[in-house]
């Protein structure tokens, strides 16, 4: 079971999600200067349902700078209230430096999830960006410090949602990865994240990583997973009624 990883996220006042995905190879050069791959997720959490996002991804080995330029393009669909996205990434894989920036568009219309005396509520998914830049802990092995920032545009209220991000990314093992982050959305009150995921193949997923001396082949990250939001962040509005709700 190459590749395959399975995991749980959890966030402040939400219910946890739990998680299955891989990234599999559809096509790579022997010398691995480039890299097609396909990566399909499942996700399910009592808020949302179950969540199917199925990407595909190019990654370019650049020697002269030991680096992976890549981009991907994804499709989000939620089975709950039939929402539909479309995400497009790009990144930059290196050993000093990782750097990511992914943008979401809503494909489908406002949907009705609920009727109120006052009329009915509609819940549309929101456009939106985000970026984040990632080193290593200096003496810390296989550990990293990503931050970032994202806004989401709410076109029914004219609203935005935008905050900054911070996580840290632990590989204890090679077959495991945890991370542990703080975000902040419209100068409200911080929130924390923690997710988890393990190998079904114990080692065999992603890059080891391994902590030597010599020079990192960043080719051996070429099939690492694309970090991006899975879930969607959506505009919740009805008459007397106009908020958002982020479900990243």
């Amino acid at each position: 079971m190459s590749r395959v990883e399975s995991g749980m996220q959890f966030g402040e006042d939400a219910e946890p999600d739990f998680f299955v995905e891989t990234v599999q190879p559809l096509s790579q050069t022997p010398d691995r200067l480039h890299t097609l791959f396909v990566q399909p997720r499942y996700n399910y959490s009592e808020d949302d349902g179950g969540l199917i996002n199925l990407g595909v991804g190019y990654r370019r080995y650049l020697e002269r700078s030991n680096a992976l330029a890549g981009v991907n393009v994804f499709g989000d669909y939620e089975d709950r209230h039939e929402h539909g996205r479309i995400g497009v990434g790009a990144e930059w894989l290196s050993a000093p430096l990782d750097l990511r920036v992914n943008s979401y568009i809503g494909l489908t219309p406002a949907r009705e999830v609920e009727s109120l005396s006052a009329g009915p509520v509609f819940e549309k998914v929101a456009d939106g960006l985000d970026f984040e830049a990632g080193v290593p802990l200096p003496l810390v092995p296989r550990t990293k410090l990503f931050g970032g920032g994202q806004i989401y545009f709410f076109d029914e209220t004219d609203k935005e949602l935008y905050g900054w991000r911070v996580r840290l990314e632990m590989k204890p093992v090679a077959w495991s990865t945890i991370n542990v982050g703080l975000r902040d959305e419209n100068d409200g009150p911080v929130e924390w994240r923690f997710d988890v995921r393990v190998s079904l193949g114990f080692g065999a997923g992603g890059s080891a990583q391994p902590d030597s001396s010599a020079k990192p082949d960043v080719r051996d990250r070429a099939l690492d997973r694309v970090e991006r939001e899975h879930r969607m962040v959506k505009e919740i509005f009805g008459e007397g009624l106009s908020f958002f709700v982020a479900k990243a």
